[in-house]
């Protein structure tokens, strides 16, 4: 009797161990071992204010417009300890994407857009990187081309969507943050 209550008292052990260890592999998107969020976004100023026309009294330019932003790798819990570059300690960004709302009331709202990106977090670090958010295209078609040359203005919310995965994972992460946006024809002083 007592071999047979400590083979039980055996096996009791073996099967909590086997699914301590298989819930403790579940890859799901709910047990991230990272958290990743945007610390700073155009070093936390919002509205970006941004000139729709750019003359400097030799001719008329449009540039496009980007904003820092900076995010960090926080390991998801205090118990996990890993060196940069090993399987689940970095964060690789690799895309975003920009979606507009006006805040004004007006309508219509800019484009959605999605672009490319490249940026490595480090577990327990920070890293910045300059992101695109008004392009060209943008300032040259309605509505913002209808500002040129008056003192009018548009406001619009850029929700920025960013995608990426802990290196090591395919598993997808979104980390979304947003910025205010101010559009006008600035008045620049080397210009008319």
């Amino acid at each position: 009797v007592g071999s047979m209550f400590r083979n039980i008292a055996v096996l009791t052990v073996l099967l909590t161990m086997l699914i301590l260890v298989a819930t403790s592999c579940d890859d799901t998107p709910q047990q991230n071992r990272s958290v990743i969020s945007v610390t700073s976004i155009n070093e936390n100023v919002s509205p970006l204010l941004s000139d729709v026309i750019f003359n400097d009294g030799t001719g008329i330019s449009y540039v496009p417009d980007y904003a820092e932003v900076i995010m960090e790798n926080r390991p998801y819990s205090e118990m996990i300890i890993t060196a940069p570059g090993h399987p689940y300690g970095e964060f690789q960004v690799t895309s975003y994407k920009v979606e507009w709302t006006r805040t004004d009331g007006g309508s219509p709202a800019l484009p959605e857009y999605t672009s490319d990106m490249n940026m490595v977090i480090p577990s327990g670090k920070i890293n910045a990187s300059s992101v695109l958010i008004v392009t060209v295209n943008n300032k040259t078609n309605p509505p913002l081309d209808a500002l040129a040359g008056t003192a009018n203005t548009i406001t619009m919310n850029a929700k920025i969507t960013f995608y990426g995965h802990e290196v090591g994972v395919d598993r997808e992460t979104e980390i979304i943050a947003n910025l205010g946006v101010l559009f006008g024809d600035v008045v620049n002083d080397d210009g008319p």
